[in-house]
């Protein structure tokens, strides 16, 4: 039986195959596990790959997912060492608003630096 997800007050929200919620019974379900027996039985970084890839991983599947989870983490010195001036009192999500921003202006830099290099060699062979 298909049923159409309903959001607040009536406003209709997207459909998805990665959750289920049954508010009668109380259930929650991802990817047709229930939150509970996920709680119990799986580590968070388990269920995030049942999340992304539709399945709970192998033994190999998850050493190599927890491989790429702590490549991500990886924070730069310089961020590290801004990270250590800002205000010990400072709201957290304040803060992970302000590192993610700086982060992305970084790539952004870095990504039209290296686009204004090909730009300029391109100019160079045109005059060649």
């Amino acid at each position: 039986m298909e049923t159409k997800n309903i959001g607040l007050r009536g406003i209709e929200v997207a459909d998805t195959k990665i959750s289920n919620i049954d508010g009668e019974k109380g259930k929650l379900i991802y990817r047709g596990f229930d939150i509970l027996d996920l709680t119990k039985n799986s580590t968070f970084e388990e269920t995030a790959y049942l999340l992304l890839y539709d399945k709970l991983p192998t033994k190999q599947e998850l050493n190599e997912f927890n491989l790429k989870l702590v490549e991500a983490r990886y924070i730069p010195k310089q961020m590290q060492k801004n990270m250590a001036n800002w205000r010990k009192d400072a709201d957290p999500m304040d803060m992970l608003q302000a590192f993610v921003k700086k982060q992305v202006m970084k790539k952004q830099l870095i990504f039209l630096q290296k686009f204004q290099l090909l730009l300029q060699v391109g100019k160079e062979l045109e005059m060649d």
